[in-house]
C-alpha cells in the first residue's frame, strides 16, 4: 500500500508544474508571506556560503535561487498536506 503523503506529494508536484501564474501566486499568499520566501532564501545563501570554495563564483546565485525556490515548493506541498485533511472535514 502506497503512503498517503506520497500519493499527495506526487499529485501535488505534479498539479503545480502546470499551474498557471495567477494560481501560484494565490498558493503563495495562502501559505506563504514574502518574509518566509526571504527566510528560506538567506538560508540557502547562508548554507551556499559555507561550501563557497566548492561552488564556481559564476553560478552561486543561481544555485541560491533554485534551492530557495526548491525550499519553498517543499513548505507549500506540506502547507497543502496540512490542509488537506482540514478541507475533506469541512466538506463532510
Amino acid at each position: 500500500m502506497l503512503d498517503p503523503r506520497s500519493v499527495h506529494a506526487a499529485q501535488f508536484l505534479a498539479r503545480f508544474r502546470t499551474l498557471p501564474a495567477a494560481q501560484v501566486v494565490a498558493l503563495l499568499h495562502r501559505h506563504a508571506t514574502m518574509e518566509l520566501a526571504e527566510v528560506f532564501e538567506e538560508s540557502t545563501r547562508s548554507l551556499v556560503a559555507e561550501v563557497a570554495a566548492l561552488v564556481p563564483a559564476e553560478i552561486r546565485d543561481e544555485i541560491v535561487e533554485k534551492v530557495g525556490s526548491l525550499i519553498l515548493v517543499g513548505y507549500l506541498l506540506h502547507a497543502e498536506e496540512v490542509a488537506a485533511p482540514r478541507q475533506k472535514m469541512s466538506n463532510a
